[in-house]
């Protein structure tokens, strides 16, 4: 797992800790200084195939951690 995929699992496991629902890909973006929404998007796609998120590709906010 790369740094950016770490940072982007971690900072989904705190929004939902904290927020009570899935972060934005703008949230993101902006919660580890990543400058792309498409990279954002890149990294969640690969963290999809890895089996340690899912989402709903045809709706927002549908990210979740499967990590325990």
């Amino acid at each position: 797992m790369t740094k950016n995929m770490l940072r982007i699992l971690e900072a989904v496991e705190d929004h939902w800790a904290i927020q009570g629902y899935a972060p934005s890909y703008r949230e993101l973006a902006a919660s580890t200084g990543l400058k792309s929404v498409s990279s954002v998007a890149e990294i969640v796609k690969r963290l999809e195939a890895d089996g340690l998120v899912t989402f709903k590709k045809d709706r927002k906010r549908t990210i979740k951690s499967l990590r325990n």
